[in-house]
């Protein structure tokens, strides 16, 4: 039996309130000044999904080590979205393990709605030479930003 093709969806599409199907997220009003936290934005996949994010109606804050990424991916995202409010799209240099850190981005940014976490490192060879390194960031940072998040509702 041959797949049905996949049908384009959208990160920001997913996060619309209310939505339960493809035709609700379609019909979706945007949202009013909602704000979405994205870690690791800075990086390929979650620069893109800045873009949508903000295409959507969101405000987003990027939470991003830079320890793979540069800022300079969210220079193009800014403008790519052609942003006249320059504070639609806000970085901040943090790693997700750091909870001090998290905290103090989650207090400036108290209205945060939701969470897309992309931060994380990849690189297989080196995951290899130093697992401890993979693990403390990749689990040990998704668990301090759940941690973080849970800690404010």
């Amino acid at each position: 039996r041959p797949l049905r093709p996949l049908r384009a969806f959208s990160a920001a599409t997913s996060l619309r309130a209310g939505a339960s199907s493809d035709s609700d997220l379609a019909s979706s009003p945007s949202p009013s000044r909602r704000t979405v936290l994205v870690t690791g934005g800075a990086g390929y996949i979650g620069s893109h999904t800045c873009l949508e994010l903000l295409s959507a109606g969101y405000d987003v804050v990027v939470v991003d080590a830079l320890s793979n990424s540069s800022p300079d991916s969210l220079a193009r995202v800014r403008a790519l979205a052609n942003l006249s409010d320059p504070g639609r799209l806000s970085l901040r240099a943090c790693d997700v393990s750091d909870r001090a850190g998290l905290d103090a981005v989650l207090d400036e940014f108290s209205s945060v709605d939701g969470c897309v976490h992309f931060a994380g490192l990849k690189a297989v060879g080196e995951s290899v030479a130093a697992p401890l390194r993979y693990y403390g960031t990749n689990v040990g940072g998704t668990a301090t930003l759940l941690s973080a998040l849970e800690a404010r509702g």
